[in-house]
């Protein structure tokens, strides 16, 4: 039951990942994670390295937030503009969800992220913002591909701690 639980959660995240992957991902049940999965990367190149902004080198790294059920989400921002994106479930079952990529303003207050699919059918535009270099705010609630980027953060917006490296 698990199995089948764990492959349909996989293909209703892989059809909705960018209009509501992270209310999904959070309120998942650790049942649904009983199961490993892995993805292909590709490329995507967006700033080279050393030219890059402060806020956007801030960026870069694994992001962390706890859902429900214990079921932590991971957020990995790559240099090269890929968001890799792990479910991490009770026993340190992991699902690797399928890549996003991000384009990311660091010059506006809040600033601006937009997150896309890897088929370029569907982007997101929503805020973040830094509460510390450690810390980072964003808004992923009652984001859809069809409306406006949001431009103050709601009470719900996820809070991200950085991992070490």
């Amino acid at each position: 039951m698990a199995k089948i639980l764990a492959s349909a959660t996989t293909r209703t995240l892989s059809c909705t990942i960018l209009t509501i992957f992270i209310p999904l991902i959070l309120s998942l049940n650790s049942t649904a994670l009983s199961q490993t999965s892995k993805i292909l990367l590709s490329n995507n190149t967006q700033t080279p390295t050393n030219n890059a902004p402060v806020g956007l080198k801030t960026l870069w790294g694994k992001w962390e937030t706890q859902g429900k059920s214990g079921t932590n989400l991971i957020l990995t921002f790559t240099q090269d503009g890929r968001l890799l994106l792990a479910l991490i479930g009770t026993g340190n079952n992991v699902i690797n969800l399928p890549t996003l990529y991000y384009h990311a303003n660091t010059t506006t207050k809040p600033m601006q992220i937009d997150l896309r699919s890897a088929d370029n059918q569907q982007t997101i535009s929503t805020i973040f913002d830094f509460i510390d270099n450690n810390q980072l705010k964003l808004q992923m609630d009652n984001l859809d591909s069809s409306k406006s980027r949001p431009s103050k953060f709601a009470d719900n917006a996820l809070i991200l701690n950085k991992l070490p490296e």
